[in-house]
């Protein structure tokens, strides 16, 4: 497949619920990962939707108060919120920050836990097309360590590109959370 939009096809047919092990490892990786950063890092998760690791268990392990989330609007740039803040229900099911909820500026976010419809092992990442993400991590602060969060059967060799499409630093699967080596 040499497109996106074959890549995405290709995915929605395999696209299930992660299983309880799943969740569970990545979750205890992302915690050995995680534990030994100060205690003010603050680390940017996501609300899944059904077929995403599910990291509600990671938050709670760590703590709310050390998270942030994002809210994506009707329209515009997604928007970075206190993980235990205030929530409305998103259009697509999940809870998402409330729209008066106070923003956190992306630069002081340590680590982002990504979600993806794919990821490359060598570090790219295929979204829903909307760009949302990448326009996230480019106010960011550089070099911010950035997680692909997701099962082993959604992780390929390579995936195709874009020059605005932004590459991740690390992979996390129930196998085990994996440097990207450039």
């Amino acid at each position: 497949m040499t497109t996106k939009r074959a890549w995405r096809a290709w995915a929605a047919a395999i696209q299930r619920t992660p299983t309880t092990h799943e969740t569970a490892e990545v979750v205890n990786h992302l915690v050995a990962h995680l534990t030994d950063r100060p205690d003010d890092s603050l680390f940017l998760t996501f609300n899944a939707m059904s077929h995403e690791i599910d990291l509600s268990g990671l938050v709670a392990r760590i703590g709310p108060s050390r998270f942030a989330t994002t809210r994506t609007p009707a329209e515009g740039p997604l928007t970075v919120h206190s993980y235990d803040g205030p929530t409305e229900r998103h259009r697509y099911g999940f809870d998402q920050p409330a729209a008066d909820a106070p923003t956190i500026d992306p630069a002081a976010i340590d680590v982002v836990l990504l979600p993806g419809v794919l990821f490359g092992a060598d570090g790219t990442r295929l979204g829903h097309g909307m760009g949302y993400y990448d326009r996230l991590l480019a106010l960011c602060r550089p070099g911010i360590e950035r997680i692909a969060v997701t099962t082993s059967s959604l992780v390929t060799s390579t995936l195709p590109t874009d020059s605005h499409d932004v590459t991740m630093t690390h992979i996390a699967t129930e196998v085990g959370l994996t440097p990207i080596a450039w």
